[in-house]
């Protein structure tokens, strides 16, 4: 009996052992950058998706896996946007620069094309050093926020989550987009209906049971938080309406993408011509005409400016001009054709 009650002890210190040294390693692994735990297996494998028409497709255009196939403890949706459509910038900074690279690399992007840093996705990477000049060569990737937003709107509206999306250029990555904090899982106005639907069955039961829980309310009370309620979730099923609606406007937007004017191309054409002055804060592209929003100094001069170009046409007001509330300038809305054709 003492030989087995010893072999049995340290069967159970094994286990312990095994079970410690497990996790130990699991700990060391969460340590490890990203591009070690890809390398070395640990990280889960990525499912690259991009859109073709309202389809969900690999990269190269064949097919995807269903989202319900994606298992999130062994895999990672990421969307992929077309390297058409990101603007690639070769930077020269100081070296200290490199303390605050993406607030530095912000600034710059905001100089060399006519949108503010928040309304553009970028990433950088530094790929060079002059230690004599004391200076940097950063390459720099910048998309405007609503081209990511399409991409991966129409992914969650096909039910799947992705965790960032990329630029793949020669098949490889050469930039990353952070997913989170670019638009909201369309999920969660479902819970929100449901949570509502479950505050209103509280409050019938404790309208039905209040005695015996020794709820201090009046009839008349109870009465108007449960009409509250009701009109709360009128309001979240109408949203959840709307919502559907905007996801199917948004996989017929994608479909319809890739036969107007490259949204790089119109950029790269404003970046040119735009004196100093005037800020886009908004640009979208149906076919071959060009929403523009923004502000400038004058909305005349700039219909003039914009009508001279090459490669645009006429300019159309959709909304009046308005005085900036900051007091510099001139808010716009304008329409512009895009004559350039299909690229």
């Amino acid at each position: 009996m003492t030989v087995l009650s010893s072999l049995s002890r340290n069967a159970q210190f094994g286990r312990t052992a095994l079970a410690y040294g497990r996790w130990w390693l699991g700990e060391l692994r969460a340590l490890c950058p990203a591009a070690v735990q890809r390398a070395a297996g640990w990280a889960p494998a990525e499912v690259l998706l991009t859109m073709a028409g309202e389809r969900v497709v690999a990269p190269d255009g064949g097919p995807a896996p269903g989202a319900d196939a994606i298992d999130p403890a062994r895999q990672r949706a990421i969307a992929v946007i077309a390297a058409s459509d990101v603007l690639r910038r070769r930077l020269a900074l100081p070296g200290e620069a490199a303390s605050d690279i993406h607030a530095v690399v912000g600034f710059e992007l905001e100089r060399l094309t006519p949108f503010r840093a928040d309304d553009l996705a970028f990433d950088c990477r530094v790929v060079g050093r002059n230690p004599i000049d004391q200076r940097i060569d950063v390459d720099a990737f910048a998309v405007p926020r609503t081209v990511v937003e399409r991409t991966i709107g129409a992914l969650q509206a096909a039910g799947y989550r992705p965790e960032r999306a990329v630029a793949i250029e020669a098949g490889s990555v050469v930039a990353q987009f952070p997913a989170a904090s670019l638009i909201a899982p369309p999920r969660e106005r479902g819970r929100t209906f449901r949570r509502l639907a479950g505050l209103l069955v509280v409050a019938l039961l404790a309208a039905t049971y209040g005695p015996l829980w020794r709820i201090d309310r009046t009839s008349a009370a109870l009465e108007h938080d449960i009409a509250a309620l009701r009109s709360a979730i009128a309001d979240a099923q109408s949203s959840q309406t709307v919502a559907e609606r905007n996801a199917r406007r948004l996989a017929s937007a994608v479909a319809v993408k890739h036969e107007g004017a490259s949204v790089l191309q119109v950029v790269s054409d404003l970046s040119q011509h735009l004196p100093d002055g005037i800020w886009l804060t908004q640009l979208s592209i149906n076919g071959n005409e060009a929403s523009v929003e923004g502000r400038t100094p004058s909305a005349s001069g700039l219909v003039r400016l914009l009508e001279r170009l090459p490669g645009f046409g006429p300019v159309g007001y959709l909304a009046p001009v308005t005085r900036d509330p900051s007091g510099e300038g001139e808010r716009f809305h304008f329409s512009l054709a895009l004559t350039r054709g299909r690229p």
